[in-house]
């Protein structure tokens, strides 16, 4: 489009004369064209300041007339000087005092920064000003087509963040750091509603009252920092870091619509069922900061080849083929001995079905080997997040139909992981790629609770489970049955570590019934020390 015809569609806009039409034309221009939407912006900061310090009538062919194509340092007065002269001469208002004057000229240069900072901020469906700004990143991938870039502004709308971090800045000051994946919708400068993922924000004392919402639930800050997490099931907990927060379940399931948290508290709202539970805080599931100094990844959301952190779409990995994908029990699966490197992360570095009777296994794809006990050389099912699932010609259905229950502790219920892997299986985890995905952090420990949870028609299963590190044992569960209970894993990782293997193994006596869980398996990350 020409300038003449971009400059009567901004001239139309500012007056209030532009139609619908043509305000979907001006917002595809300004979303497409960056120079529609530096003109635009400028247009539209320059016409707000002069309203506000007092030009009355001001008309858009004024303001549009009066835009200079380049912007030198006496930019703001010859905009101001040019718009108030035609408007006086063609209206005869009242005059604008020399005070006015340069306190419009004065705003009217901040203005202008603020306008290419918020000049992407333009869509089709609106032309509100920008209600806060994307003041940071790190690995952020957007689903979508908007290419968000740091310092962008950002109007009312629904943000897709498929991985990494970012820090989103209202105009009110608060602060609100978004964890992929998650989807957010910006209300206003006081109000944000978190759909799906984790969410923190920390609240300075101007924008005090500071509310993210979810689904059937409100939590209003009283000057905190404070998370949020809006799981699959539609259920939302809230945990506190500082300060207090008010959360209420909104709707008429409600049994108990309220409740104020403080520091080292949390809750679990159930808007479905409008529960409202006080539960045990797990603040590590949170990242408070762009640079975290520890982060914790869960193994059940690796194997379904997420990044740890929830982005895993996929029911696990073939312990056959190393493959991660999506499928129903796979019942029995004769193994081969053989390492298979694994497709679609990253950071499993492959699997394999391990039988001493053949000879040492390769566990990584550095060729560390090791000699497991004879087995009978069968797996069972994918290594899958959740828990192994029972293959139909055994009476199963596409579900696990032993609960990963042990220790207590439900590990399919909230805020709880858990990984089947049924005997005989072995995965690798590569801790270097882990690293590398995670700028100066390294992994320094990894734990879980580990059980055998096979029992059934009076019989129980009997395993062993192993945790390697580039081929060499750190530990070994040795005979583990339902009966003996959950054993706790809990290894150091140096900085050279590079390969991570956890397997089990059917203890000699085939297969059956051998139903490893890890219970809650995660990787705990901490800041790298920086060499000196």
């Amino acid at each position: 489009m020409s300038t003449p015809d971009l400059d009567r569609l901004i001239t139309a806009y500012l007056d209030g004369t532009l139609e619908q039409a043509g305000r979907r034309t001006l917002a595809a221009l300004a979303e497409s064209d960056a120079e529609a939407r530096s003109s635009l912006a400028r247009a539209s900061y320059a016409d707000r300041i002069l309203r506000q310090a007092g030009a009355p009538a001001v008309d858009g062919e004024c303001v549009m007339r009066a835009l200079p194509t380049n912007s030198g340092t006496a930019f703001q007065d010859r905009v101001l000087a040019k718009i108030v002269r035609a408007s006086t001469a063609r209206r005869r208002p009242t005059p604008v005092s020399p005070a006015r004057l340069a306190l419009a000229a004065t705003l009217l240069a901040s203005a202008l920064l603020g306008a290419i900072l918020i000049g992407r901020a333009l869509t089709r469906e609106n032309l509100s000003p920008a209600i806060a700004r994307l003041s940071a990143t790190q690995g952020a991938v957007w689903d979508g087509p908007d290419l968000r870039t740091i310092g962008d502004g950002l109007v009312p709308s629904r943000l897709s963040l498929t991985s990494g971090l970012a820090e989103i800045t209202f105009i009110s000051g608060a602060r609100m750091l978004v964890e992929g994946p998650a989807m957010v919708e910006l209300e206003s400068g006081m109000r944000a509603r978190l759909l799906s993922g984790r969410a923190t924000a920390t609240v300075p004392p101007p924008a005090h009252g500071f509310t993210i919402a979810a689904r059937g639930v409100e939590v209003v800050d009283r000057g905190t920092a404070f998370g949020v997490e809006v799981m699959q099931d539609g259920r939302t907990e809230v945990q506190v870091f500082t300060g207090t927060v008010d959360a209420t379940l909104v709707g008429d399931a409600a049994q108990v619509t309220h409740v104020s948290l403080n520091a080292d508290q949390a809750v679990r709202l159930d808007p479905w069922r409008g529960t409202l539970n006080r539960v045990t805080p797990d603040p590590a599931r949170f990242v408070q900061q762009m640079t975290p100094t520890q982060l914790q990844l869960m193994l059940s959301d690796l194997v379904a080849g997420g990044n740890g952190r929830g982005s895993g779409i996929h029911d696990g990995i073939d312990p056959l083929t190393g493959e991660i994908t999506s499928s129903p029990a796979t019942g029995l699966l004769l193994g081969d001995n053989l390492y298979h490197v694994t497709n679609g992360s990253p950071f499993i570095d492959g699997v394999f079905i391990p039988n001493g009777a053949l000879g040492p296994t390769t566990i990584d794809s550095f060729k560390h080997r090791f000699q497991f006990p004879a087995s009978d050389g069968k797996g069972y099912d994918l290594i899958r997040r959740g828990g192994t699932c029972e293959a139909p010609e055994y009476g199963g259905l596409e579900h696990p139909k032993i609960p990963p229950v042990f220790g207590g502790v439900d590990y399919a219920s909230f805020g709880h992981t858990a990984v089947g892997l049924h005997a005989n299986a072995g995965l690798t985890i590569d801790l270097n790629a882990v690293a590398s995905a995670h700028a100066g952090m390294r992994a320094a420990r990894f734990t879980a609770q580990v059980a055998n949870i096979g029992r059934k028609y009076g019989g129980e299963g009997l395993a062993d489970f192993w945790v390697l590190i580039d081929g060499r044992m750190l530990q070994h569960l040795v005979d583990i049955t339902p009966t003996s209970g959950s054993s706790p894993v809990d290894v150091l990782l140096s900085p050279g570590d590079r390969f991570l293997t956890l397997v089990s193994t059917d203890a000699g006596n085939g297969n059956g019934l051998d139903w490893v869980t890890l219970g809650d398996p995660r990787l705990h990350l901490v800041r790298a020390a920086t060499p000196r």
